[in-house]
């Protein structure tokens, strides 16, 4: 995947930083990128759930399925 930057609060990077310092997921230590996924994850399903009962298109939703299916 591509490497990328963006700026992010002085609150939210402490809180990435203490959710890596202190946490573990799955038994696994936590990473920065970890955290990031994860994060995006769950804001997109989200997004997703409100969009299935919402009245949208059809293009976007089926776009919406083919991304939220796990791999």
């Amino acid at each position: 995947m591509v490497r990328m930057a963006y700026d992010i609060t002085e609150e939210n990077r402490r809180r990435l930083e203490l959710m890596k310092a202190f946490g573990t997921i799955e038994g696994k230590e936590v990473t920065l990128q970890h955290l990031v996924n994860m994060a995006i994850e769950k804001l997109f399903d989200s997004v997703y759930s409100e969009y299935q009962d919402a009245e949208g298109s059809d293009l976007l939703r089926e776009a919406f399925e083919r991304l939220s299916e796990k791999a």
